[in-house]
């Protein structure tokens, strides 16, 4: 097979225009919503959006709102409002009409489809695709009737007011399932909790629609809407330069990206291209609840499954939400671009780790022939700092700044190479300085406050959720850590806190005197293991084969319509008991959640075993759709305090007179609330990371 030439992204045209669906509640912030993605696309003519709207009444008010007196409407070229009715009911046959005559009239770069409260997203969604359909057809005789593809469908909620779903039903459940994403909007209002409450109302209709929260009504364009004819050019700016852009155009809003992370991919040319077999891979594994995105362009060796090409060539691809199209095109020579691969990954706040090392390992991405070796950037829209990894990853320079030193190497910025070798990745200088001054903490006698110590939540107290500790909070804690003990404390496994805490490969435990997961049941001392616990240990097998051999008697007498494998799942720290049993499909699950909600099958298990095994000293606590958990009372965030108070001193006394705990999720019902409330401890309740930095100082005057 010939090598082909670079494949150029500055002259690719689209033919087709994006629509995107945003619904949501009269009220919850759609237009506005919609207004801040305005100034983060191309200004026309290189760019124009075309936006559909539906609300009740008889009076077109929100023309207004993007009207050319509105300084965020330069990329707007057409509002059409369908009136006086439901888009998915008695507005159908105008939805057609309204989109034909924008695809004529106005040839828009995008359609954005907003919709009232009422419009059920499964039939419009549907009504859309079969637009799509009609118009393909019809776009022999008029080609300005090109297909349109549907992006995706965007649900924003105000978190404020929202009372949840009035219908819960299944036909409820199967119109949530066309949701793709949903926006929590107005979150900075409320406290955790009342967000917690409308998470759950979420759940309670879908258990696997990603959401996300707006920043006072925005959220990043990339994670909105996919690559276009229009954005293609731009695609490297989306990630290296989004930040200088956005504030070029007026736009100096740095946090409306907290919620995802972007990875961007670059691949230099080579050989006839990739390997589409796995690059298919990459999006038919992705996790929706991981990934939201994956956009860019590429040339593949061999078209990838489900392309209209014919053969080998460049494609423009897009991912959202499990769904994915590839768009062939023809590729203009180029000099200045000699990449076959320019890819964006929009994911989740906290997955960027995970899907680096994924990435990394070749898997997905490679060449036809192998031995990929390119540019991984890891980028939160906050930094703005550029940084180009080569093979030796101690060179590190912002390309922004030469004279700069090394920047600490956060998720938040990190480039890696791609290699298919697993390339063995040196902590940077930085990393390693910090961790040599670790080594030399004064013993625990030695420290300026004695006989103290701070326990430290991780999510949301030092780190951001599932996020790497920052350079800031790590310098403190290392000053900290001569005054006082240091430790945390967290429910995941230690490797999770690993990766949170553990940055540049260091060894956790070196940088904390102790290190408590699973609430204490996997603890470490000064580096040293020590003795692990788990359900088994503490409840012993002489006990344990009772109530298990109970609990299986239980469920076989028991009389309900299915029934599937694995009726006890064992974990280390607790037992999950399922009537159905975990072997369960969605639907199956669907239908004994209804099931439960008449006869209580969960409920009267769980009473039962209260009653029968009370000597045991258990908790049981019933959650999800079909099981409940099992596990000693007391093995909350409470358990690594026997830890803490078996530390004695050299009279054989309790050698900790303060515990100083710090939190989030502090109230009743959070994860925090019985350490914090504890008698035994001093307790902290933060709102983030920097407000435990705060607090911290003012506490031991840093």
């Amino acid at each position: 097979m010939t090598s082909q030439p670079p494949v150029p992204i500055t002259q690719v045209v689209h033919p087709q225009p994006w629509p995107s669906i945003v619904t949501g509640f009269l009220g919850s912030g759609k237009t506005t919503l919609i207004l801040n993605l305005l100034p983060q696309l191309p200004p026309p003519p290189t760019y124009t959006l075309a936006i559909l709207k539906n609300e009740f009444g008889d009076v077109a008010v929100d023309s207004l709102l993007t009207s050319s007196t509105n300084p965020n409407s330069s990329s707007v070229s057409s509002v059409t409002e369908l009136l006086n009715g439901c888009i998915c009911c008695n507005l159908v046959g105008q939805l057609s009409d309204a989109i034909a005559e924008i695809l004529r009239d106005v040839r828009p770069s995008r359609i954005v489809i907003e919709t009232s409260g009422s419009a059920f997203p499964a039939t419009l969604a549907m009504e859309i695709n079969r637009i799509s359909r009609e118009m393909e057809a019809a776009a022999t005789a008029d080609p300005s009737l090109r297909g349109v593809t549907l992006d995706g469908v965007i649900s924003v909620i105000d978190v404020e007011n929202w009372k949840g779903y009035e219908d819960t039903s299944y036909t409820a459940k199967l119109q949530a399932k066309y949701t793709d994403l949903v926006v929590m909007n107005k979150s900075e209002l409320c406290n955790e909790r009342r967000l917690d409450e409308c998470v759950d109302r979420v759940r309670d209709v879908s258990d696997d629609t990603p959401w996300v929260k707006s920043d006072k009504g925005r959220i990043g364009v990339d994670l909105v809407f996919g690559i276009d004819g229009a954005r293609i050019g731009l695609l490297d700016e989306m990630v290296m330069d989004e930040g200088k852009s956005h504030e070029a155009r007026g736009h100096s809003h740095h946090s409306h990206h907290d919620e995802v992370e972007v990875l961007s991919v670059r691949l230099p040319a080579k050989g006839d291209g990739l390997d589409s077999g796995k690059f298919m891979n990459l999006l038919k594994k992705a996790p929706r609840d991981e990934i939201y995105r994956i956009k860019g362009i590429g040339r593949f060796a061999n078209p990838p499954e489900g392309a209209n090409g014919e053969g080998p060539g460049g494609y423009i691809f897009n991912w959202a939400f499990g769904r994915w199209n590839f768009t062939p095109y023809t590729p203009a020579t180029s000099e200045g671009d000699d990449m076959v691969l320019k890819m964006t990954i929009v994911l989740a706040r906290g997955e960027s780790t995970k899907w680096t090392k994924k990435i990394q390992a070749g898997d997905f991405i490679d060449y036809s022939d192998g031995g990929a070796e390119g540019v991984l950037v890891v980028k939160d829209e906050e930094e703005a700092t550029e940084l180009e990894f080569v093979q030796d990853t101690s060179a590190v320079t912002p390309l922004s700044s030469p004279e700069k030193p090394p920047s600490f190497p956060t998720d938040d910025t990190i480039a890696i190479p791609i290699s298919s070798l697993h390339q063995h990745q040196s902590p940077s200088p930085v990393i390693s300085a910090m961790a040599q001054d670790a080594s030399e903490i004064p013993p625990l006698d030695d420290r300026e406050v004695k006989n103290t110590i701070c326990l430290f939540d991780v999510d949301d107290t030092l780190t951001r959720p599932r996020r790497l500790v920052t350079p800031e909070m790590f310098s403190l804690l290392k000053t900290l850590r001569t005054k006082v003990v240091l430790g945390y404390v967290g429910g995941s496994d230690f490797s999770k806190q690993q990766e949170q805490l553990g940055v540049g490969g260091i060894d956790v435990t070196t940088l904390f005197d102790f290190c408590f997961a699973e609430n204490g049941l996997t603890a470490y001392r000064l580096g040293q293991k020590l003795p692990a616990n788990s359900f088994i240990q503490h409840v012993g097998e002489e006990n344990y084969k009772p109530l298990a051999n109970f609990i299986l008697h239980y469920i076989a007498d028991l009389d309900i319509p299915v029934k599937r494998g694995t009726f006890i799942e064992f974990r280390n720290g607790m037992i999950n008991v399922s009537p159905i049993g975990r072997n369960a499909t969605v639907q199956e699950r669907n239908d004994f959640e209804a099931y439960d909600k008449i006869h209580n099958v969960r409920q009267k298990l769980v009473d039962t075993l209260r009653e029968k095994f009370a000597h045991l000293g258990l908790t049981f606590s019933i959650g999800g759709q079909i099981s409940f958990d099992v596990f000693p009372t007391g093995w909350d965030k409470t358990y690594c305090l026997r830890h803490v108070e078996a530390e004695k001193d050299k009279n054989g006394e309790q050698y900790f007179k303060t515990i100083h705990f710090f939190g989030d999720k502090t109230y009743k019902g959070g994860n925090d609330f019985e350490i914090f409330t504890d008698s035994r401890t001093v307790g902290h309740s933060v709102k983030n990371p920097d407000d435990t930095m705060a607090q911290i100082k003012e506490l031991f005057n840093l």
